[in-house]
């Protein structure tokens, strides 16, 4: 996605590990600008500028994502986890601050509430766009949708806000009836699923959700993962949602899936492995770290202080560790491996665990 100033002619010029270069037409009309980039190598660098009349933006580097293997595996790669970053640009920047300090990230995943009212353009650029534009600038971020990125000026049931439709384009938004509500992504080993928990029983999401969870690129990867707003499990703040426990839960467990982000409560907080409300396994503590055996039931992280007042975490039995601090989640994915740690903007660990794939 490319805003620019004014609606001269355009032209976004990408190299290839700064050699190769291509030169790819913006079109004229307007100052937004959905520009796809074909053909690009797995595990590969890139650089890119934009050009705009007589305008030269930065250069910016990103990396392509890698391949999956024929096991389901593919090279290490490290990921981002945050979300609710709503209201308080100052503390989403320093959240930005110290995820730019530690590895690069080849994938932001968020866990929705990026504004306070989804109806207010001006809040889309001061509290979500601007505050994290030198991360967004060479990382692609997949977002999910919270409640306060609906349309709030509209009645209930509310719809997408008018930013959202006419500003992002997730995988598959311009083919299926979720438009960016619901969608899936593999990065490497891993198969990543986007969902809305503010429709939880919308029923065209309930059937995608089946028959996603059933296809081979879900079955295939080394890790399943998804990601939605509200939390199937949190103590303090709003709690848990037990409907979506209740709806979604069940298809969480019958098809493996490993890891669950979420956000909604503005705080850090990550269970042991849990179905039904009840404790399927503990872990092994080493070296610092929870190590803890995937495929025994979901592990549910709430990444909920991306810059949004915080709440005060309380202790139930599936909570393993608590923290009311502003933070993100940093992943780093190996074969048979997910490496999680929470840092704060002090970049002090509040928590480590790794999921370990025995298949």
């Amino acid at each position: 996605m490319i805003w620019t100033c004014d609606t001269a002619p355009g032209t976004v010029i990408l190299r290839e590990s700064g050699n190769l270069e291509t030169k790819i037409p913006v079109p004229e009309s307007g100052t937004f600008h959905a520009v796809p980039l074909e053909g690009l190598l797995p595990d590969t660098e890139y650089s890119y500028q934009v050009v705009s009349g007589d305008r030269l933006s930065s250069e910016h580097i990103f990396r392509t994502l890698p391949e999956r293997r024929p096991d389901g595996t593919s090279a290490p790669f490290p990921f981002i986890a945050y979300g609710d970053n709503r209201s308080k640009p100052d503390r989403h920047e320093e959240v930005i601050d110290s995820i730019l300090k530690g590895p690069a990230p080849s994938l932001v995943v968020s866990t929705g509430d990026l504004v306070y009212s989804g109806s207010d353009r001006k809040r889309w650029f001061r509290e979500f766009l601007d505050p994290a534009e030198a991360l967004f600038a060479r990382v692609p971020i997949m977002l999910s949708l919270g409640n306060h990125d609906l349309d709030l000026d509209a009645p209930k049931p509310r719809p997408l806000a008018p930013f959202w439709l006419e500003n992002f384009a997730f995988p598959g938004h311009l083919d299926d009836p979720g438009y960016g509500r619901w969608f899936s992504l593999d990065a490497g080993g891993v198969h990543f699923l986007i969902l809305d928990s503010t429709s939880e029983k919308n029923e065209d999401q309930m059937r995608w959700l089946r028959e996603d969870l059933s296809s081979a690129e879900s079955r295939g990867a080394d890790f399943r993962i998804a990601v939605f707003h509200h939390p199937p499990y949190a103590a303090g703040g709003h709690d848990s949602s037990l409907s979506l426990r209740r709806i979604w839960e069940p298809l969480f467990v019958e098809h493996g899936v490993d890891l669950v982000f979420n956000g909604h409560n503005h705080y850090y907080q990550r269970s042991w492995p849990v179905v039904g409300g009840e404790v399927q396994a503990r872990a092994m503590h080493q070296e610092g770290s929870d190590i803890i055996q995937a495929g025994q039931a979901p592990v549910y992280v709430v990444t909920g202080g991306g810059g949004a007042p915080l709440y005060d975490p309380k202790e139930k039995d599936f909570v393993a560790v608590s923290a009311k601090s502003h933070h993100h989640v940093l992943v780093q994915y190996v074969p048979g491996a997910l490496n999680c740690r929470a840092i704060d903007t002090n970049g002090v660990i509040l928590d480590e665990f790794t999921l370990i794939n025995g298949e």
